[in-house]
């Protein structure tokens, strides 16, 4: 049986032509696309490459969104073989969620009056569809008592049963709930985020956030709340990242560097053993004046940095209290 086809080629290509979502810079022959309803197209095609000093033959597909971009990435359909040189496909729209494709496989010495003739039934990659995502925290109207807080927010809902992809996140920042001058931080890959260093907040100001997910469709949508904002106490902290040696044997807070200072100072202190950790600082009286760390730490030395700009001068108390532990020390701040 002869198998006939025809090609529908809305972009203009030509057998062998290259588009840029279907390129990998080898030798492409034998396409064929179909198009869907939405302006959507599965492209299919033979592809020719060098392996060692052979040339391998393969048919590969591609789906490419109403845009002309890539909905996931380039894949296999046909695994090659040693006899086969070409593969004549021919594609199908079906149901909206697949495309049946149709191939013949041809060596090289035979001809195509006595072909091998194979159908696959492909779905459809369904990345079109976020679904609306949540911000977690910082929480809306929240007061926070660090610097560095983590932002963290829902993962924007999918379809995984046929293709996996990966979401990209941005977030944006701003003391303006417009968003008139947003810091941004780009190429996110995880459902959280702290900034770094660099990026510390100010206290005594409101900030707004909110993100924006994209997946590899390059559809985007944006956090469902609006307005949303929290507060940077005076005083507030930064965690550093977590010194590496070995686990403390005992518990210990360690003074403050440098003392006196002026603005800012480093705490360290050690955890022999995973704790919930709340480092204070409180006035000569006993008072308490800011909750620098209120979370559960693993074992290890670690070192909180304590922001005092907005403090008059004087001598402070700092401290820490955990389940098995309380220790608390001077400082002197000087302006």
């Amino acid at each position: 049986m002869i198998f006939f086809y025809l090609v529908f080629d809305p972009f203009g290509l030509k057998s062998g032509a290259e588009h840029p979502a279907f390129s990998t810079g080898y030798k492409k022959t034998n396409l064929a696309i179909a198009p869907f309803s939405d302006g959507s197209l599965f492209m299919c095609c033979q592809e020719d490459f060098y392996d060692s000093h052979y040339i391998i033959h393969r048919l590969i597909g591609q789906w490419i969104n109403s845009s002309g971009q890539k909905i996931g990435t380039i894949f296999q359909i046909a695994e090659p073989e040693d006899e086969i040189a070409y593969y004549f496909p021919a594609v199908f729209p079906h149901q909206d969620r697949e495309v049946i494709i149709c191939y013949e496989k041809v060596n090289e010495v035979s001809s195509r009056a006595n072909p091998s003739i194979m159908a696959k039934v492909i779905p459809r990659p369904q990345v079109y569809a976020l679904e609306p995502f949540n911000l977690l925290e910082p929480q809306n109207d929240a007061t926070i008592t660090t610097n560095r807080p983590i932002f963290k927010w829902r993962q924007p809902g999918h379809d995984k049963e046929f293709y996996p992809f990966e979401f990209n996140f941005e977030l944006y920042l701003d003391t303006d709930p417009d968003f008139s001058h947003p810091k941004i931080f780009y190429d996110i890959a995880d459902t959280c985020y702290s900034p770094p260093p660099i990026d510390s907040l100010k206290p005594e100001r409101t900030y707004f956030w909110k993100v924006l997910a994209k997946n590899i469709g390059h559809d985007s949508l944006w956090s469902n709340q609006k307005n949303w904002g929290f507060f940077v106490k005076r005083g507030a902290s930064a965690v550093l990242p977590q010194l590496a040696g070995t686990v403390p044997v005992r518990y210990s807070l360690k003074q403050n560097y440098s003392n006196p200072f002026n603005a800012t100072t480093t705490i360290p202190f050690d955890l022999p053993q995973r704790s919930k950790v709340k480092l204070i600082i409180l006035d000569l009286k006993g008072r308490e004046i800011t909750t620098l760390l209120k979370e559960e730490l693993p074992a290890g030395v670690h070192q909180v940095v304590f922001d005092a700009t907005e403090l008059p001068s004087g001598v402070y108390l700092y401290r820490i209290q955990t389940e098995d532990f309380c220790q608390t020390r001077k400082l002197l701040l000087v302006k």
